[in-house]
């Protein structure tokens, strides 16, 4: 069965059952954080009133974002916050199966800090976070955390975090293994 939806610039493309979107075959549009634009549980983005699809753009971070008025939002909470209920308060979006780019709804669920982290090391998707300390190679320094790290040494916990993962010079950061 042929169906039709919006596809990038406003045109609009016809999709069969096997489209890249996803199974329910039913594309579904609620307001934003910003007026005049609405998100779908594909992870789509759109000027309501132009109908037109806002182009994305994958970040540093490997994270889609969209520019709505001139501030960049990132797709994946976009769609949680407009879909997925959130009743704990939880501060983040997984994408459950690690693939950063797969915006649709039945992908993202709400989790804390601890519960992502846990996730990206169980799915070897980033370092893990059991039995990993950190260490100033050129202090000899050890720490149970980052955050225990920052605290101490009174660096930012971001730059160290970034050094940890290659996003920035090492500074002397490095995992140590206590396993």
């Amino acid at each position: 069965m042929l169906k039709r939806t919006l596809g990038e610039k406003g045109k609009v493309i016809s999709l069969d059952d096997n489209d890249e979107y996803g199974a329910t075959g039913w594309e579904k549009w609620v307001d934003t954080v910003v007026p005049g634009y609405k998100v779908s549980n594909y992870g789509r983005v759109m000027h309501w009133k132009k109908r037109h699809i806002l182009k994305t753009q994958v970040g540093r971070d490997g994270y889609k974002t969209v520019v709505m008025v001139g501030k960049k939002y990132r797709v994946h909470r976009l769609v949680a916050i407009g879909f997925i209920p959130n009743p704990e308060n939880k501060p983040q979006v997984n994408h459950i199966d690690g693939v950063k780019t797969d915006n649709r709804v039945r992908n993202l669920e709400w989790v804390t800090d601890l519960e992502n982290r846990q996730h990206a090391e169980k799915a070897g998707l980033a370092e893990g976070i059991s039995g990993k300390r950190i260490r100033n190679w050129k202090t000899g320094q050890e720490y149970e955390s980052i955050r225990a790290a920052a605290r101490a040494t009174g660096k930012d916990e971001e730059k160290i975090r970034d050094c940890l993962h290659g996003r920035r010079s090492s500074a002397g950061w490095e995992f140590v293994s206590t396993k």
